[in-house]
C-alpha cells in the first residue's frame, strides 16, 4: 500500500484485529496521523470542533459583556463612575474583537482561503461581522 492511499473501514478493522492479536507488530507499523510538521498540527487544531467551541464560548461572553454594559449605562450618571464602568468593558470588548479577528485569520489559514469561504456560510458571516467591527 502506498503512503497516500486511503483505506476503507474493513481494511482498518482487519489491521486493528491483527494488532490486537499480535502486539509485536505495532512498533513496525508507522502510522502518520497529523504529520511530522508542526504547521500541520496547528492547522488540525484550528480545524477542530474544540476550536469552534472555544469561539462559541467567547461569543456568548462577548454578548453578555455588551448586555451588561448597555443595561447599566443609565444607572451611572456621574462622569467618573461612567468612565470607571465603561473603560474595563471597552477593553474587554476590544480583546474579544481581537480574538475573533485572530480566529478568522487562523481558520482561513487552516482551511485555505478558498476552502474557508466555500465550506460554510457561517464562516462568511463570522468574517464579515469580525472585520466590520473594526
Amino acid at each position: 500500500m502506498l503512503e497516500n492511499e486511503t483505506i476503507n473501514l474493513d481494511q482498518y478493522s482487519n489491521t486493528m484485529k491483527l494488532l490486537d492479536l499480535n502486539p509485536k507488530l505495532a512498533p513496525e507499523l508507522h502510522i502518520q496521523a497529523l504529520g511530522d510538521n508542526i504547521l500541520d498540527r496547528c492547522k488540525a487544531i484550528c480545524r477542530s470542533k474544540y476550536f469552534d467551541l472555544i469561539g462559541t464560548i467567547f461569543a456568548i461572553l462577548s454578548v453578555l459583556f455588551v448586555t451588561i454594559e448597555v443595561s447599566n449605562r443609565p444607572v451611572n450618571t456621574d462622569y467618573m463612575d461612567l468612565v470607571a464602568f465603561t473603560l474595563p468593558m471597552a477593553i474587554a470588548n476590544c480583546c474579544f474583537l481581537l480574538y475573533f479577528a485572530l480566529e478568522i485569520i487562523l481558520k482561513a489559514w487552516a482551511f485555505g482561503p478558498l476552502n474557508f469561504f466555500r465550506s460554510s456560510t457561517m464562516h462568511i458571516l463570522e468574517a464579515t461581522v469580525a472585520f466590520t467591527c473594526f
